[in-house]
């Protein structure tokens, strides 16, 4: 007996909505063509990616640059105080009106600088840091995209890639999902 015959039988009048058919034609899934968007997303990841991945500023001379006297080094900072102080580190210079966070991470897991010789610096060294600035960090009271510090010719810190590592690895997945995508097409699973 069908459900909407059962409901009037206990004396009491429900209305079914009209969207539930029980047929067994109703009952069965109608497949969706996902596969065309889902490559063409999955590509324009990948591309993007690829264009963040070279975006890192492998060089120096993409970047913005301040030479200066360092006025300040510091592991806190007043705007951040959460901040875990054994993985950051503040550095101040003259020629640069906020302080530049640097990520040291010494944790297992972290992400390190290539380089990291801060513990050398003392106030009153004469430095170049090379750095980009971004919207985010013209608003922010510190600028955390410092990439290189030289003293003189000597380099003292080079920003680690954690960046490159994780848009790559984005890349690789997306690749995989296609991959899975095309076999299940292959299969008949999807349209």
């Amino acid at each position: 007996m069908p459900l909407h015959n059962k409901l009037k039988q206990k004396g009491t009048e429900y209305s079914v909505p009209f969207c539930f058919n029980f047929t067994a034609n109703a009952l069965m899934t109608v497949k969706k063509p996902i596969f065309t968007s889902s490559v063409t997303y999955l590509v324009l990841a990948i591309v993007l990616s690829a264009l963040f991945a070279l975006r890192q500023y492998d060089n120096k001379t993409d970047l913005r640059k301040a030479t200066g006297i360092v006025t300040a080094i510091s592991n806190i900072n007043d705007h951040f105080p959460g901040k875990d102080t054994a993985r950051y580190r503040y550095l101040q210079l003259s020629a640069y009106d906020k302080p530049f966070q640097l990520f040291i991470g010494k944790s297992t897991g972290d992400f390190s600088p290539q380089l990291d010789k801060i513990a050398a610096l003392s106030p009153g060294d004469s430095v170049t840091v090379y750095f980009r600035e971004s919207d985010q960090t013209i608003s922010s009271p510190v600028n955390n995209l410092a990439h290189f510090i030289d003293r003189g010719a000597t380099p003292i810190f080079i920003k680690g890639n954690a960046g490159k590592w994780l848009v790559w690895g984005m890349a690789v997945f997306c690749v995989l999902m296609i991959a899975v995508l095309v076999w299940l097409k292959a299969r008949g699973r999807i349209i």
